[in-house]
């Protein structure tokens, strides 16, 4: 649902429907082609939001939505995966959805968590996410970032910093500036720019 990966409607009958433990699975979800939404019924076709059967032409690329993706409809799919008494494996219909304000996209900042205090463990924890640490100045690193399309694209400062030698043993962070470049802006939708700012909600106590 974050990456956006997605199967032709070939794939996604192979891999996804046909696997009696993944149908199981592909059963509790909504799926998108950017341009239908639906899921899979009991019987194994794809029903949209009226319970009308959906077909898809060959071209389609299938994908798990984003609440994004769903907008005023989440509402009502809510509503029909509570009828049908469905629970989702994961939180997808609950997702946060978290936006840039004008004054961000204005400035290229976001202050919005600056001053927070961060456990050491959730700074190491972006590693796993796709952050990437910058170089050690004097064995120390105080910047994380992440890259966008092969570009920088958000770039978080802390203080006082990782000891390289003893990462774990570095305490406390403090979020002192976070800045983001126009390929955050430039992104093929809102879907990544909202996962990154639920990656840096998550970091503060």
């Amino acid at each position: 649902m974050v990456t956006g990966r997605d199967w032709t409607p070939a794939g996604f009958e192979q891999f996804l429907v046909a696997p009696p433990l993944l149908r199981h699975l592909t059963r509790r979800l909504v799926w998108t082609t950017g341009e239908l939404t639906f899921r899979l019924a009991e019987d194994h076709t794809l029903a949209d939001i009226d319970d009308a059967r959906v077909e898809l032409p060959e071209t389609a690329r299938i994908r798990i939505a984003h609440p994004l993706h769903l907008g005023d409809a989440i509402k009502a799919w809510g509503e029909v995966f509570a009828d049908y008494e469905i629970t989702q494996p994961f939180r997808q219909l609950g997702h946060p959805v978290h936006e840039l304000t004008p004054h961000e996209r204005a400035t290229g900042r976001i202050d919005r968590f600056v001053g927070a205090t961060v456990p050491i463990g959730a700074i190491l924890g972006l590693g796993g996410r796709g952050w990437e640490r910058s170089y050690a100045d004097g064995g120390v690193q105080r910047e994380f970032f992440r890259r966008i399309d092969g570009a920088v694209g958000v770039v978080v400062e802390f203080d006082p910093g990782i000891m390289v030698a003893a990462a774990h043993a570095s305490g406390e962070q403090r979020i002192t500036e976070i800045r983001f470049t126009r390929a955050l802006l430039e992104a093929s939708d809102s879907v990544l720019a909202s996962e990154v700012l639920a990656e840096l909600a998550g970091l503060p106590h």
